[in-house]
């Protein structure tokens, strides 16, 4: 039955209603594209006037229609340059799609928001989580555009959030001369080198210093030790 050919006013006077609620019905109930007006002011609804599609609208403005494409489910806002925000009984935002392209996990007061990632069900519960710091500022991290070429490499950055592979082979300062190993206050302990490693020293390493499996160490070339400032 189609509630649109329900007309006119014969047999329906006004009247005051305590309780009431539409009968049950035995086959669909055709809206007919009509809107569902759902509270005492009239301007929150549902309705469907557009083929294939559902609109919800509050206070009076569609916010959210829900349709299909190709069989993917759409959800999507009808207010331009407005955000999905999703938020906890006490008022507290969760999650919150915005407009700006960005999807936003948001904190409270008892700790940062956090990305989980959980792995196989059958292989258990646990996850990897991804959560923020007590930040002084915002940061935004660019990923690389490809793997790496091999094994070994690490992300690192360029002091500006852009991420890139580098391999760690070498621990190797930015420029000659310009990072130091451990500090006055902060010395490494222990070194420890493989048989016939060598110590270079100079910005054209003029003097090397080479282990000598089970005999020494060996000074290259005519170079000496010099004791006393000699």
């Amino acid at each position: 039955m189609a509630l649109s050919t329900i007309s006119g006013t014969t047999g329906i006077t006004d009247a005051t209603i305590t309780s009431a609620k539409l009968a049950d019905f035995a086959a669909a109930v055709d809206l007919n594209g009509v809107e569902l007006i759902l509270d005492a002011d009239q301007d929150t609804s549902i309705t469907a006037d557009t083929d294939d599609r559902i609109d919800f609208k509050i206070a009076g403005v569609e916010h959210i229609s829900i349709s299909n494409s190709s069989g993917d489910t759409i959800i999507k806002p009808m207010v331009d340059a407005k955000d999905i925000v999703f938020q906890q009984y006490d008022g507290n935002k969760i999650l919150e799609i915005n407009d700006g392209n960005y999807v936003a996990i948001s904190g409270a007061a008892a700790g940062p928001g956090e990305l989980r990632i959980y792995e196989d069900t059958d292989d258990g519960s646990h996850y990897t989580g991804f959560k923020s710091g007590n930040n002084t500022e915002s940061l935004v991290y660019t990923l690389p555009l490809a793997d790496a070429s091999s094994s070994g490499y690490a992300l690192t950055s360029n002091a500006s959030g852009v991420l890139s592979w580098t391999a760690v082979s070498a621990n190797t300062p930015t420029s000659a001369d310009g990072q130091a190993l451990g500090s006055a206050s902060l010395e490494w302990s222990d070194l420890f080198l493989a048989d016939a490693s060598t110590i270079q020293f100079g910005a054209d390493q003029d003097v090397t210093l080479t282990h000598v499996h089970n005999t020494g160490l060996l000074l290259n070339s005519t170079m000496a030790l010099q004791f006393n400032d000699a």
